[in-house]
């Protein structure tokens, strides 16, 4: 096989622009159960609370996980029990 034609950084550019492989692959969908990569502590600096009491929806989130609500480019709407928080998706995987 020849590859003199290859270039990585054109493959990567063709793979940005294929949406219908990013939304089905690349991303969480919505309603899918996630759970944290990271403790407690983690949690506090990187994530946005929208609704709730922060402690209470931390222990809720690492105890349980949560429901995505909505995708927002990199980061994920988080709903727990307890309220619900955006956080980016680095921080989290599918339970």
């Amino acid at each position: 096989m020849n590859n003199e034609n290859f270039s990585l950084d054109n493959f990567k550019k063709w793979m940005k622009n294929q949406n219908d492989f990013n939304s089905k692959i690349l991303e969480f969908p919505i309603g899918e159960k996630v759970i944290s990569k990271v403790k407690s502590k983690k949690l506090l600096e990187v994530m946005t609370l929208e609704n709730g009491q922060l402690n209470r929806v931390i222990k809720d989130f690492v105890k349980n996980g949560g429901k995505i609500k909505q995708v927002i480019d990199d980061e994920y709407l988080i709903e727990v029990v307890m309220g619900s928080f955006i956080i980016s998706k680095n921080y989290v995987v599918l339970d």
